[in-house]
Protein backbone atom coordinates (compact mmCIF):
# COMPACT_ATOMS: atom_id res chain seq x y z
CA UNK A 1 0.00 0.00 0.00
CA UNK A 2 0.95 3.62 -0.89
CA UNK A 3 -0.80 6.55 0.66
CA UNK A 4 0.80 9.92 -1.26
CA UNK A 5 -0.92 12.93 0.66
CA UNK A 6 0.29 17.20 0.76
CA UNK A 7 -0.31 20.19 2.71
CA UNK A 8 0.32 23.38 1.75
CA UNK A 9 4.57 23.31 2.54
CA UNK A 10 5.13 19.41 1.43
CA UNK A 11 4.53 16.25 -0.08
CA UNK A 12 4.37 13.04 2.01
CA UNK A 13 4.34 9.21 0.79
CA UNK A 14 3.65 6.01 3.10
CA UNK A 15 4.73 3.18 2.26
CA UNK A 16 3.83 -0.52 3.51
CA UNK A 17 4.48 -4.05 2.26
CA UNK A 18 2.92 -6.08 4.46
CA UNK A 19 0.31 -6.98 1.88
CA UNK A 20 2.58 -8.39 0.05
CA UNK A 21 4.58 -10.39 3.16
CA UNK A 22 3.23 -14.07 2.48
CA UNK A 23 3.50 -14.05 -1.32
CA UNK A 24 7.17 -12.00 -1.73
CA UNK A 25 10.61 -14.15 -1.15
CA UNK A 26 13.32 -11.32 1.08
CA UNK A 27 15.05 -10.66 -1.99
CA UNK A 28 12.03 -9.23 -3.77
CA UNK A 29 10.89 -7.23 -0.58
CA UNK A 30 14.52 -5.76 -0.65
CA UNK A 31 14.00 -4.83 -4.03
CA UNK A 32 10.61 -3.73 -3.77
CA UNK A 33 11.60 -1.65 -0.81
CA UNK A 34 14.80 -0.49 -2.77
CA UNK A 35 12.48 1.02 -5.38
CA UNK A 36 9.32 2.44 -3.81
CA UNK A 37 10.68 5.73 -3.58
CA UNK A 38 13.80 7.54 -5.36
CA UNK A 39 15.45 10.73 -5.77
CA UNK A 40 14.92 12.15 -9.13
CA UNK A 41 18.73 13.25 -10.10
CA UNK A 42 19.10 16.40 -11.23
CA UNK A 43 15.50 17.52 -10.36
CA UNK A 44 15.97 19.29 -6.81
CA UNK A 45 13.32 18.23 -4.34
CA UNK A 46 12.04 15.92 -6.58
CA UNK A 47 10.87 11.95 -6.10
CA UNK A 48 8.66 9.30 -7.90
CA UNK A 49 6.87 6.80 -7.05
CA UNK A 50 6.40 3.70 -8.40
CA UNK A 51 3.09 2.86 -8.41
CA UNK A 52 3.13 -1.41 -8.56
CA UNK A 53 4.82 -4.23 -6.15
CA UNK A 54 6.07 -6.25 -9.75
CA UNK A 55 8.36 -3.69 -10.89
CA UNK A 56 11.35 -4.17 -13.18
CA UNK A 57 14.56 -4.95 -11.27
CA UNK A 58 16.61 -1.69 -13.72
CA UNK A 59 13.33 0.67 -13.18
CA UNK A 60 16.07 2.66 -11.19
CA UNK A 61 17.22 3.65 -14.64
CA UNK A 62 14.29 4.35 -15.96
CA UNK A 63 14.49 7.78 -14.73
CA UNK A 64 17.85 8.33 -16.17
CA UNK A 65 17.42 11.65 -18.81
CA UNK A 66 13.49 11.34 -18.20
CA UNK A 67 13.01 14.38 -16.27
CA UNK A 68 14.37 17.76 -16.90
CA UNK A 69 16.06 19.91 -13.94
CA UNK A 70 12.56 22.06 -13.87
CA UNK A 71 9.81 19.96 -13.57
CA UNK A 72 6.61 21.41 -14.37
CA UNK A 73 3.56 20.18 -15.67
CA UNK A 74 4.21 20.89 -19.04
CA UNK A 75 7.37 19.47 -18.97
CA UNK A 76 5.99 16.24 -17.33
CA UNK A 77 3.56 16.29 -20.68
CA UNK A 78 5.94 17.37 -23.20
CA UNK A 79 9.33 15.83 -22.21
CA UNK A 80 8.59 13.18 -19.44
CA UNK A 81 6.26 11.08 -20.66
CA UNK A 82 7.09 10.66 -24.45
CA UNK A 83 11.05 9.93 -23.14
CA UNK A 84 9.08 7.11 -20.52
CA UNK A 85 6.98 5.62 -23.09
CA UNK A 86 9.76 5.17 -25.74
CA UNK A 87 12.13 4.16 -23.12
CA UNK A 88 9.94 1.42 -21.96
CA UNK A 89 9.03 0.86 -25.08
CA UNK A 90 12.19 -0.38 -26.52
CA UNK A 91 12.51 -2.72 -23.05
CA UNK A 92 9.28 -4.56 -24.48
CA UNK A 93 7.56 -2.98 -21.42
CA UNK A 94 4.70 -1.12 -23.39
CA UNK A 95 1.81 -3.57 -24.49
CA UNK A 96 -1.14 -2.13 -25.96
CA UNK A 97 -0.68 1.32 -25.39
CA UNK A 98 0.07 1.01 -21.91
CA UNK A 99 2.77 -0.32 -19.49
CA UNK A 100 2.45 -2.56 -16.50
CA UNK A 101 2.83 0.67 -13.22
CA UNK A 102 1.58 3.88 -12.40
CA UNK A 103 4.30 6.68 -11.39
CA UNK A 104 3.91 9.29 -9.05
CA UNK A 105 5.93 12.35 -9.38
CA UNK A 106 6.48 14.36 -5.63
CA UNK A 107 7.72 17.60 -5.51
CA UNK A 108 7.66 19.54 -2.28
CA UNK A 109 3.76 20.43 -2.48
CA UNK A 110 2.67 18.83 -5.34
CA UNK A 111 1.74 15.36 -6.91
CA UNK A 112 1.70 14.27 -10.15
CA UNK A 113 0.46 10.67 -11.10
CA UNK A 114 1.31 9.28 -14.86
CA UNK A 115 -0.91 6.23 -14.77
CA UNK A 116 -0.32 2.90 -17.10
CA UNK A 117 -2.27 4.75 -20.05
CA UNK A 118 0.80 7.05 -20.03
CA UNK A 119 -2.42 9.79 -18.82
CA UNK A 120 -0.78 12.86 -16.51
CA UNK A 121 -3.28 14.08 -13.56
CA UNK A 122 -2.52 16.44 -10.50
CA UNK A 123 -3.81 14.93 -7.74
CA UNK A 124 -4.40 16.16 -3.79
CA UNK A 125 -5.06 12.91 -2.23
CA UNK A 126 -3.32 9.57 -4.02
CA UNK A 127 -3.63 6.04 -2.69
CA UNK A 128 -2.45 2.75 -4.10
CA UNK A 129 -3.14 -0.47 -3.23
CA UNK A 130 -3.10 -4.10 -4.59
CA UNK A 131 -6.63 -4.19 -5.29
CA UNK A 132 -7.56 -0.44 -5.11
CA UNK A 133 -9.17 -0.79 -2.29
CA UNK A 134 -12.30 0.98 -1.67
CA UNK A 135 -11.42 0.82 2.34
CA UNK A 136 -8.57 2.64 1.84
CA UNK A 137 -9.68 5.75 0.04
CA UNK A 138 -12.94 5.34 3.07
CA UNK A 139 -10.28 6.37 5.31
CA UNK A 140 -8.43 8.99 3.57
CA UNK A 141 -12.21 10.82 3.11
CA UNK A 142 -12.63 10.14 6.65
CA UNK A 143 -9.68 12.04 7.71
CA UNK A 144 -10.02 14.95 5.16
CA UNK A 145 -8.86 18.73 6.83
CA UNK A 146 -6.53 16.69 9.15
CA UNK A 147 -2.28 17.70 8.41
CA UNK A 148 -1.22 15.49 6.23
CA UNK A 149 0.97 13.70 8.62
CA UNK A 150 -1.65 13.02 10.90
CA UNK A 151 -4.06 11.97 8.07
CA UNK A 152 -1.54 9.40 6.93
CA UNK A 153 -1.47 8.17 10.94
CA UNK A 154 -5.09 8.16 11.09
CA UNK A 155 -6.02 6.54 7.86
CA UNK A 156 -3.37 3.41 8.13
CA UNK A 157 -4.58 2.38 11.41
CA UNK A 158 -8.43 3.32 10.29
CA UNK A 159 -7.04 0.26 7.36
CA UNK A 160 -5.97 -1.85 10.43
CA UNK A 161 -9.47 -1.96 12.44
CA UNK A 162 -11.74 -2.60 9.43
CA UNK A 163 -9.62 -4.92 8.00
CA UNK A 164 -8.29 -6.69 10.85
CA UNK A 165 -5.06 -7.03 9.55
CA UNK A 166 -1.69 -5.09 10.56
CA UNK A 167 -0.79 -2.13 8.54
CA UNK A 168 2.11 -0.72 10.42
CA UNK A 169 4.93 -0.77 10.38
CA UNK A 170 5.02 1.79 7.33
CA UNK A 171 7.81 3.95 6.03
CA UNK A 172 6.92 7.70 5.39
CA UNK A 173 9.15 10.28 3.10
CA UNK A 174 9.07 13.87 3.67
CA UNK A 175 9.66 15.14 0.04
CA UNK A 176 10.66 18.63 1.62
CA UNK A 177 13.44 17.39 3.52
CA UNK A 178 13.94 13.98 1.71
CA UNK A 179 13.99 12.17 5.22
CA UNK A 180 13.01 8.95 5.68
CA UNK A 181 10.90 7.29 9.17
CA UNK A 182 9.53 4.71 10.19
CA UNK A 183 6.29 4.12 11.88
CA UNK A 184 6.24 0.91 14.05
CA UNK A 185 2.62 0.80 15.24
CA UNK A 186 0.10 3.76 15.62
CA UNK A 187 0.90 4.78 19.26
CA UNK A 188 4.71 5.47 17.95
CA UNK A 189 3.55 6.97 14.33
CA UNK A 190 0.61 9.31 16.77
CA UNK A 191 4.00 10.91 18.73
CA UNK A 192 6.20 10.71 15.47
CA UNK A 193 3.49 12.97 13.55
CA UNK A 194 3.62 15.55 16.01
CA UNK A 195 -0.18 15.49 15.62
CA UNK A 196 -2.35 18.41 16.84
CA UNK A 197 -2.43 18.95 21.07
CA UNK A 198 -4.27 17.05 22.54
CA UNK A 199 -8.08 17.96 22.06
CA UNK A 200 -10.15 18.99 25.13
CA UNK A 201 -12.46 15.86 24.70
CA UNK A 202 -15.24 17.30 27.45
CA UNK A 203 -15.63 20.45 24.04
CA UNK A 204 -15.42 17.51 21.33
CA UNK A 205 -17.93 15.36 23.06
CA UNK A 206 -20.47 18.34 22.80
CA UNK A 207 -19.73 18.96 19.65
CA UNK A 208 -20.35 15.37 18.72
CA UNK A 209 -24.05 15.23 20.52
CA UNK A 210 -24.48 18.23 18.47
CA UNK A 211 -23.81 16.27 15.45
CA UNK A 212 -25.53 13.26 16.47
CA UNK A 213 -28.60 16.04 17.07
CA UNK A 214 -28.95 17.67 14.15
CA UNK A 215 -28.08 14.42 11.55
CA UNK A 216 -30.58 12.48 13.61
CA UNK A 217 -28.10 9.56 13.82
CA UNK A 218 -24.84 8.06 14.68
CA UNK A 219 -21.50 6.52 13.39
CA UNK A 220 -18.12 6.31 13.13
CA UNK A 221 -17.56 7.76 9.78
CA UNK A 222 -20.63 10.53 10.76
CA UNK A 223 -18.08 11.67 13.74
CA UNK A 224 -14.82 11.28 11.66
CA UNK A 225 -16.45 13.48 8.77
CA UNK A 226 -18.17 16.30 10.80
CA UNK A 227 -15.27 16.66 13.02
CA UNK A 228 -11.76 15.68 11.18
CA UNK A 229 -10.95 13.20 13.51
CA UNK A 230 -9.30 9.75 13.64
CA UNK A 231 -11.28 6.35 14.03
CA UNK A 232 -10.10 6.20 17.31
CA UNK A 233 -11.45 9.24 18.86
CA UNK A 234 -14.43 8.76 17.26
CA UNK A 235 -14.71 4.81 18.71
CA UNK A 236 -14.00 6.76 22.17
CA UNK A 237 -16.96 9.84 21.58
CA UNK A 238 -19.40 6.67 20.45
CA UNK A 239 -18.45 4.89 24.11
CA UNK A 240 -19.10 7.66 25.99
CA UNK A 241 -22.54 8.30 24.36
CA UNK A 242 -23.05 4.89 25.20
CA UNK A 243 -22.61 4.52 28.84
CA UNK A 244 -24.25 8.06 29.44
CA UNK A 245 -27.51 6.69 27.79
CA UNK A 246 -27.39 9.25 24.65
CA UNK A 247 -27.29 6.50 21.96
CA UNK A 248 -28.51 2.85 21.80
CA UNK A 249 -26.18 -0.09 22.47
CA UNK A 250 -24.29 -2.03 19.36
CA UNK A 251 -26.40 -4.10 18.08
CA UNK A 252 -24.67 -6.33 15.30
CA UNK A 253 -24.39 -3.47 12.61
CA UNK A 254 -28.14 -1.60 12.45
CA UNK A 255 -28.18 1.67 12.41
CA UNK A 256 -28.26 2.79 16.75
CA UNK A 257 -31.23 4.97 17.49
CA UNK A 258 -30.19 8.39 18.68
CA UNK A 259 -32.00 8.64 22.14
CA UNK A 260 -30.56 12.00 23.32
CA UNK A 261 -33.11 14.86 22.96
CA UNK A 262 -32.39 18.58 22.56
CA UNK A 263 -33.54 19.28 26.17
CA UNK A 264 -31.46 16.97 27.33
CA UNK A 265 -28.95 18.00 25.75
CA UNK A 266 -29.17 22.19 26.43
CA UNK A 267 -30.14 21.06 29.94
CA UNK A 268 -26.28 19.31 30.69
CA UNK A 269 -24.50 21.94 28.60
CA UNK A 270 -26.61 25.36 27.77
CA UNK A 271 -28.04 25.07 31.58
Amino acid sequence: MFVALKDEKTAYVAYTNVDSLLDMSKKDLLLNENVSVWKISGAKGWYAVCGRFYVEADVLQYTKGLFPKEITYQSLLQHTIPKMRQVLDARGLVKDGCWYNELLVLCKYKIYCIDAYFCLEEVTDYEISSARSDIVRGCLAWTEGMPAKERICEAVHSLEVLRGKVCFPIILYDTATGKKEVWYSYEDALSKAKVRETVDMDALYKKALEVVLAEGAVSMSLLQRKLSIGYSKAGQLIERMEKDNYIEEFNGGSARKVLITQAQFDERFNG
